[in-house]
């Protein structure tokens, strides 16, 4: 089986579909959903700095839909602490099992944030931190969220361009905006399970989306191979699309021939298959709203 799946949880007027994507041992997995928002699509391919010396994927991804609710998500375990794999695989199934309450994004972000705490107390790895960066995007209706914690990355592409972007909370970022040259630093600064209690994601942001809008998540080590690690900004921290989206030329090309999130994973996973240091996860979306 290429995934590990949570348990169907039920209402009482509405089904609720709560998946957690994730395949340690074989490195690898591909998964494609049918939504009322159009289908969503992804895959994970394990890094090459990983398979050479035996140790799993650390990636993990989540999807959950309710009535008229859809949420997905992509999460990376901190590769140079203990049991990263762990920390996104526990990070996916607490948001999906909080979702399934009735619990809102923020609070289901904040119970993975202590879900992984309470494995590493549980565990005695307090002196090696085991953690994720999480990237999150939640629809209802016309409006969408984008929720962050780390340095995956997440963008929102309306007629061939970027008009919504994540802003990593990563060294390589601070150092991008003050002019300064970040070369391979892979420094995060803030995740899931760090010290201190998480009482709110890091960051956020809201926009209505439209009809074939794409909305795509990944992990860092999809964006390091598209050249994309880093957001450039404004001197007020706002993001400057017109550079971006200079510097995301590449990366746009793919959409021209693509019509569904299928095919953009397909291209995707051709890119990246045989230049991947990193593990490599992604999950897409091309909102097609269905009454």
């Amino acid at each position: 089986m290429p995934r590990e799946k949570e348990a169907k949880f039920e209402k009482e007027r509405a089904p609720i579909l709560s998946e957690a994507f994730f395949n340690h041992d074989e490195g690898r997995w591909t998964e494609q959903r049918e939504t009322r928002y159009g289908m969503i699509a992804g895959f994970s391919l394990i890094g090459s700095g990983h398979s050479r010396k035996g140790e799993p994927n650390q990636d993990a991804a989540g999807i959950f839909e309710s009535d008229d609710l859809l949420i997905f998500s992509v999460l990376d375990g901190l590769g140079a602490h203990h049991e990263g794999e762990k920390a996104s695989q526990i990070g996916a199934m607490a948001i999906n099992e909080k979702l399934a309450e009735g619990k809102k994004l923020p609070y289901a972000l904040r119970a993975a944030h202590n879900s992984i705490q309470d494995y590493t107390r549980e565990k005695g790895y307090e002196k090696l931190k085991p953690g994720a960066t999480i990237v999150c995007a939640g629809i209802k209706g016309d409006k969408m969220q984008l929720v962050w914690e780390g340095d995956c990355m997440g963008f929102v592409i309306r007629d061939g361009k970027i008009i919504e972007a994540v802003i990593p909370d990563s060294q390589a970022q601070v150092l991008k905006a003050e002019g300064k040259p970040y070369g391979l630093s892979a420094t995060v600064l803030k995740t899931l399970g760090s010290e201190g209690k998480a009482e709110t994601p890091s960051q956020s942001r809201m926009l209505k989306i439209k009809d074939e809008d794409w909305i795509v998540l990944g992990s860092d080590g999809i964006f390091i191979e598209l050249g994309l690690r880093v957001v450039p900004q404004n001197e007020d921290k706002t993001i400057n699309y017109k550079e971006l989206n200079r510097e995301a030329k590449y990366f746009l090309k793919m959409f021209g021939p693509i019509d569904n999130a299928k095919q953009l994973g397909r291209a995707l996973k051709e890119w990246i298959y045989n230049q991947g240091r990193d593990d490599a996860t992604f999950m897409g979306l091309k909102v097609e709203k269905k009454n």
